[in-house]
C-alpha cells in the first residue's frame, strides 16, 4: 500500500491512507511503523487512524471514516481489509474492495451481505479472482500486487551458482498461514551432505506462542546451527541481496509482496502452490511450485535446486529479467484506470470526476 500509494501521488492524484490501529496494537514494530510513516511523510501523502476500538464498534469506525471523507472531499474509496468493506458501508461516493487472500473469513451469506456495500471487488491475482467471484457472486476485477523496482536497483543481481553454501531466506509473519514448521522439518529430510551447505534465516516477528513454538521445532530436529529466526527487520531488500534461495511455505496466500520482492532481487524460488505464487513462477520462470503441506515435496525440491547450481543460476536471470511484470508503476496504472472508470459520468451514485480526484485507501 505504500509504494502503491507513492506511486498514485507521484502521478498527480490526492492519496489519503487510514490504518485501523498501530502497529504495537497488531504485534507489531513501532521502529518499523515510525519508518514507514517516516515515508508517507516524505512523500505528502496524509493519513489517520480509525481506532483500535472500532475493530469491535465498527459503526463509531464508520462514522470516523465518514467524516474524514467528507472533511477531505474523498472521491473514490479503496478498502483493503475487510474492516475497511464496513467502515465505508455508508458512503455515498465509489467504494472498492480489494481481497488479499485466497481466505475467506466469513461464511459465503455474511460475505456476500457485506459485499453489497462495495461498487467493485479487485483481486491480486487470477487464482485469488476465480475464488472470489464464486465466493461472492459478484464480478472481480483482477490488479496483481506490484513493488517498487528501485529499491533493488543496487541490488538485483543475476547470480552464478556453484557447489558453495546456499543462503536460503524466508520472509513473512510466523505464523499458522505460512507454515515455517514445515519449511524446517524439509530441511531435516535433506541428506546430511546436502544440508551443511544449507543455512536459513527466517526474516518476520510473530506472537510469542508461534515463535516459542518454531523455535521448539528447530530444536526438535537439531537445525540450530542451520536456522535462524531474524525477527522484524526493515532492511529486506539487503538480506534478499545477500541470500540466495528464497523460500515459502505457506497454507494460503493471495499474491505475497515477500515473493515478489525476492524476485526483483533476482532470487531463485521455491514456494507452494497456493494463491498466486505459481503465476509468479510461471510469468517469471524463477523457479518451482509444490502443493501446500507436502513436506517430502518440498525437501525434494530443495535437494534438487542445491544440487543443480545451473538450474539456480538459470532461475536467478530470468528473475532479473521478468520480474517488471509485477512493477508498482504497472500496478499503479491500473488502479488508476479503475478509479477513472468508477468516476466515470452516468455510474450510478457517481459524481463527475475531477482532474486531479482524491483517492481514499
Amino acid at each position: 500500500m505504500k509504494d502503491l500509494a507513492v506511486c498514485l501521488s507521484a502521478s498527480g492524484h490526492d492519496v489519503h491512507i487510514g490504518f485501523v490501529t498501530h502497529a504495537n496494537n497488531e504485534a507489531g514494530s513501532r521502529e518499523i511503523e515510525r519508518s514507514f510513516l517516516g515515508e508517507l511523510d516524505t512523500a505528502g501523502i496524509p493519513y489517520f487512524f480509525v481506532g483500535r476500538a472500532s475493530r469491535y464498534a465498527p459503526l463509531a469506525g464508520a462514522v470516523r471514516v465518514r467524516r474524514y471523507v467528507r472533511e477531505n472531499r474523498i472521491d473514490v474509496y479503496h478498502a483493503h481489509l475487510f474492516y475497511g468493506v464496513v467502515f465505508g458501508a455508508f458512503l455515498r461516493i465509489p467504494r472498492i474492495y480489494t481481497h488479499h487472500n485466497i481466505r475467506m473469513r466469513l461464511n459465503r451469506s455474511m460475505f456476500r451481505l457485506v459485499c453489497r456495500f462495495t461498487d467493485q471487488l479487485v483481486a491480486i491475482s487470477n487464482t485469488c479472482a476465480d475464488q472470489l467471484e464464486a465466493y461472492s457472486g459478484q464480478e472481480v476485477e483482477t490488479i496483481f500486487n506490484g513493488t517498487d523496482l528501485r529499491k533493488f536497483a543496487d541490488k538485483a543481481v543475476a547470480r552464478r551458482y556453484g557447489n558453495e553454501t546456499i543462503d536460503c531466506i524466508a520472509v513473512g509473519r510466523i505464523c499458522e498461514q505460512k507454515n515455517f514448521p514445515m519449511m524446517v522439518e524439509a530441511l531435516a529430510r535433506l541428506p546430511s551432505e546436502v544440508l551443511a551447505r544449507v543455512r536459513l534465516s527466517i526474516v518476520g516477528g510473530g506472537a510469542a506462542a508461534d515463535v516459542s513454538e518454531l523455535e521448539h521445532c528447530i530444536d526438535e530436529f537439531g537445525l540450530r546451527e542451520t536456522v535462524r529466526l531474524a525477527g522484524l527487520r526493515d532492511d529486506v531488500p539487503d538480506l534478499l541481496r545477500d541470500s540466495d534461495l528464497f523460500l515459502m511455505s505457506s497454507v494460503y496466500e493471495g499474491l505475497p509482496i515477500a515473493l515478489i520482492e525476492a524476485t526483483a532481487a533476482g532470487l531463485p524460488a521455491l514456494v507452494t502452490d497456493v494463491g498466486g505464487c505459481k503465476e509468479i513462477m510461471d510469468a517469471c520462470q524463477n523457479g518451482v511450485s509444490v502443493a501446500a503441506g507436502d513436506t517430502d515435496a518440498f525437501a525434494r525440491a530443495i535437494y534438487h535446486l542445491v544440487v543443480n547450481p545451473d538450474l539456480m543460476t538459470t532461475y536467478s536471470g530470468n528473475a532479473i529479467q521478468n520480474a517488471g511484470k509485477f512493477s508498482i508503476e504497472q500496478s499503479c496504472r491500473d488502479h488508476a484506470s479503475l478509479y477513472s472508470e468508477q468516476l466515470a459520468p452516468g455510474r450510478s451514485g457517481n459524481r463527475s470526476p475531477r482532474l486531479n480526484g482524491h483517492t481514499q485507501h
